[in-house]
């Protein structure tokens, strides 16, 4: 929104991303690319990660990947 107030075109002259897909994001103006992350299931790895590390277990992995999704819109 600054960017439409001050005449500065989107994306033409700037591209502008946000993250996590928040609500509202297609209601900008314009609207907003965004990266949606899938959070629910990155707080579940990261309890159970944590409740193994409590037990004094290994966690069956330091690093875990939950993928994204890039949401594309109007801004970029």
């Amino acid at each position: 929104m600054s960017a439409l107030r001050l005449g500065i075109p989107v994306p033409q002259r700037v591209a502008i991303a946000g993250f996590n897909d928040l609500t509202g994001s297609d209601q900008m103006l314009p609207p907003l690319t965004t990266v949606r992350t899938p959070r629910a299931e990155i707080g579940t790895a990261a309890a159970s990660m944590l409740l193994a590390l409590m037990r004094g277990e290994s966690p069956p992995s330091s690093s875990v990947d939950l993928g994204y999704q890039v949401i594309v819109r109007q801004s970029a």
